[in-house]
């Protein structure tokens, strides 16, 4: 394994103490080390959610102690397809990580549950799903994975970020490939009206990245559900056959486990393999210029905008989305009058804002 799979499986998971008052007045956060005012997507993408939530997150850069286990499984998918492209064996990176931090995962078990044993069975499914040959990675800069940009927009404002992979599909179209992992099944409307493939498709004009024709983009969608393992019947010597959500590699170890022959429960293993579909989708989205000129247009405005409020509006945009945005513990705190510095202290650390990105791995 590459030193840098093996740097980037020790930074997993870790996090930093957090210091008392951090909502007091005097507390302040440059907008970048360097005076430049940093972008990316998902910094933007905050502004325009709740002021609020963007003035903890990019002013104050407050993330949670304890990352919900989707965002997890998202970073750690992401960095064993990294470490693939790149020659590198991803179950490896998979073990490395456990290993780095064993103690973290016991201590948050009720939060992840087995996520390294959840990942490794996705995955180990993910790569016999697909064959390298269905998307060809086009190599940039020395790299088959991850592109990681950083380009001046235009002076004193640079956007940050990475491109997942760029290739061509077997008919040799040009893509660009976005990797997403999922509870529910993203809808049409999510891909075509997406901020992020507007951008990517001009920014890598902007780089020059590719020549010739570009077709769009293609997302690459992995369910991150725990697959669930076939329960034993009451009398102990079989196996439940009922309808569960999992995969082939589940009901095999299962039934391993228990002493039994998979060779024997091969209709049901073949159930679950009908069903991969379910697990690992690609969908492609031609681009449209018309839309691309003016979903980017909309994300330069809201750069400005952010630009001119970063530090000072701190309004609520209180709503549903609420429930799952990791801020809500501090609005709920201060909406009901409780002790917001305690609830910052045992819940969230204080970054870098210019982190924009919510990884555990670098």
């Amino acid at each position: 394994m590459s030193k840098r799979v093996l740097n980037k499986a020790k930074k997993m998971l870790k996090v930093t103490a957090s210091p008392k008052g951090l909502m007091a007045d005097n507390y302040k956060h440059a907008t970048s080390k360097s005076g430049e005012f940093r972008v990316s997507q998902s910094k933007v993408k905050g502004w325009r959610k709740c002021h609020y939530y963007y003035y903890l997150r990019f002013v104050k850069g407050l993330t949670k102690k304890v990352k919900s286990r989707s965002l997890q499984v998202g970073t750690i998918v992401h960095s064993m397809l990294d470490a693939d492209a790149e020659g590198d064996d991803p179950m490896e990176l998979l073990k490395k990580t456990a290993r780095e931090n064993i103690q973290f995962l016991r201590q948050n078990f009720d939060e992840y549950g087995d996520i390294i044993d959840d990942v490794r069975q996705i995955m180990t499914e993910y790569f016999r799903y697909y064959n390298e040959k269905d998307f060809r990675l086009k190599r940039i800069n020395g790299r088959s994975g991850e592109h990681p940009f950083e380009i001046e927009l235009e002076p004193g404002v640079i956007w940050t970020g990475k491109i997942d992979k760029i290739g061509w599909t077997p008919n040799k179209l040009q893509w660009i490939g976005e990797t997403k992992t999922f509870k529910r099944r993203p809808s049409d409307g999510s891909r075509w009206r997406s901020v992020q493939a507007a951008t990517y498709i001009r920014l890598v004009r902007m780089m020059g990245w590719v020549s010739g024709e570009l077709e769009g983009m293609v997302w690459d969608y992995i369910n991150n559900k725990p697959p669930t393992k076939p329960g034993l019947l009451k009398n102990g010597k079989d196996i439940s056959k009922k309808a569960i959500t999992t995969l082939p590699i589940t009901i095999t170890e299962t039934l391993q486990e228990l002493g039994l022959n998979p060779k024997l429960y091969k209709d049901y293993i073949k159930r679950s393999e009908d069903k991969l579909d379910e697990w690992f989708y690609r969908i492609e989205t031609p681009v449209d210029e018309s839309v691309v000129s003016l979903l980017w247009d909309d994300f330069t405005s809201s750069i400005h905008q952010m630009m001119d409020g970063h530090g000072k509006y701190k309004d609520k945009c209180v709503d549903t989305h609420c429930d799952w945005c990791d801020m809500n513990a501090i609005c709920q705190a201060e909406l009901e009058g409780s002790d917001v510095d305690y609830v910052i202290e045992h819940d969230y650390v204080v970054g870098d804002p210019d982190q924009f990105e919510p990884v555990i791995a670098d």
